[in-house]
Order: structure tokens, then sequence, then C-alpha cells
């Protein structure tokens, strides 16, 4: 969102209630310089945001007046406002101001009926009572292959095993195949059998398991299109635990907060536009 100045101030209440009023049928009918209205006494009047909602017989008028001073509004531009609306035959006038209203302009537009409201940038003070900061605390549970031993059975009668040992890279590329034709990737084998082991029991220190294959059964390397007869695997492997802490700060979201102060009711703005009502 734009930094605020008078200008983008009329902008952003215009958006708001546009966005509030979108379930009940409120339409902005004007806002900013070229919004002007011709009242019964001839005079026109400019008129920070007009909207207009219909009930379905008639249309209902609302004069919003921004007011961005570093100063409190007082019961003067409440009186204005009031004449205003009653020149141009609105319904209902609304002051909206940055800083606050003086309590005599707080009584007296509560005795004529003209909303007061506050918008303005979010302060530590707004955050009393309401949470603020979430802090997550993230534990990763991962399990960790450290070692595979691969034990084949040789074709040179002279010798009775090969072994091939190390955490291997190509795991996806290795096939182990069953007599019946069945195939899995020694990658899916350790996920099957180690790894959801691991997971499940979380043992504190390393472990290691011992796979003994059926007479027939048979590795296959795809890199290099060699295929040995098997006969075990043996697996070692621990879980490793990674703490992260995560911090959503909410003032990094929340950009204005907005009271209106005879309804009791609390709003903030979020960056990305959403409008979010709080308990007061």
């Amino acid at each position: 969102m734009k930094k605020l100045d008078w200008k983008t101030y009329e902008e952003l209440v215009k958006d708001i209630y546009e966005s509030l009023g979108k379930a009940s049928n409120v339409k902005i009918l004007g806002y900013g310089n070229g919004c002007k209205r011709k009242g019964n006494s001839s005079v026109e009047h400019q008129i920070d945001v007009l909207t207009s909602h219909n009930d379905g017989l008639h249309d209902y008028l609302t004069d919003i007046e921004c007011k961005y001073w570093n100063q409190k509004v007082n019961k003067d531009i409440v009186m204005k406002v009031k004449e205003i609306v009653a020149d141009c035959n609105f319904s209902k006038g609304i002051i909206v101001s940055k800083i606050g209203f003086t309590s005599d302009a707080i009584d007296y537009a509560r005795f004529v009926g003209v909303g007061l409201v506050e918008l303005r940038e979010i302060t530590e003070e707004d955050w009393k009572g309401r949470v603020k900061t979430i802090v997550l605390k993230i534990v990763a549970k991962t399990p960790v292959l450290t070692s595979c031993q691969i034990n084949m059975i040789s074709d040179d009668p002279k010798v009775m095993y090969q072994e091939t040992k190390g955490v291997t890279a190509n795991a996806t590329l290795t096939e182990i195949c069953k007599p019946d034709g069945t195939k899995i990737t020694l990658s899916e084998f350790i996920q099957n059998g180690l790894f959801k082991k691991i997971s499940s029991e979380e043992p504190t220190d390393e472990i290691t398991e011992h796979y003994f294959f059926e007479e027939g059964t048979t590795i296959i390397y795809r890199e290099t299109g060699i295929t040995h007869k098997l006969n075990t695997i043996i697996l070692s492997g621990k879980i490793e635990t990674e703490t992260m802490n995560s911090v959503i700060d909410g003032s990094d979201e929340v950009l204005y907060y907005m009271k209106s102060i005879f309804e009791g009711m609390v709003l903030t703005i979020r960056k990305d536009g959403r409008i979010v009502k709080q308990n007061n």
C-alpha cells in the first residue's frame, strides 16, 4: 500500500467502505476532488467519499468526511457535516479521523447522529490484549541412511560373495528384481523398509537391518546395465532432528487500525487488503 497522505487517506477510506459494503449492496458514488453535490441552498459541497445503499425501495446516501489531521476533530467539524447532510438530503454523515475526536465532538455527534470513526496506522497500544507475535517451534525428524552394504552371489566359483558398500547415490536407478518378476528400486526398498522402521520407532541411536533375499533375486544397475544375483542387503540409518523457530509478527502484516466509536466495531486492515474484524 502507498504511504499515507491526505489523498491516499481518502482512497483508503473509499476502499474500506467499498469492501465492507459489498455484502449489503453499498456502492461508492464518488470520492476525491471531483465529488461534489449541490444542496437545497444551491451551495455546492465538496464530499470526500459518497456512498449509496438501496433497500429495494429507497436510496440512502452517506457523506463520509476524511480528516487526515495531526489534531483531534472538534465539534465545529461535526456541526459542519451535519449541515451538509441536511442541505443535501443525505441520510447520514460520517467523519473519519486519524487522530480522534475531542470529547465535545463525541458528545455532539452522538446527539445529532453523525458517525465517528478512527482510522490510523496501528500502534503498540492497539496490540494490548491481542496476539501480536506467534512463535512456531518446528521439530523436523528425518530418517537418514548412513550405510548401505549389498552382498551379491559371485559367478566366479572361487569367490562366494561380492560386496558393495557405502551410501549409494544412484538408488533410484538400481532395481531389485524378484523371481516372480516384480521389481522395486533400491530407493523404494530403503523407504519401505529401514526408513519406515526408523520413522515409527524413532530410535535414539543408529540401527542396522539385515535383509535376506530368496534364490533367483537379482539386482540391476540401470546406469551400467549390469545384473548380479542378490543375496543380502545390510542397511544402517538413524533419525536426524532439526529444530527451527518461525516467528510471525502481526505488525509486519497489519497496517491500519479502524474503530467505529459508537458501534464499538474494531477492524484491522492487512497488507493484502483484507479487513479483519477484531473483538473490542
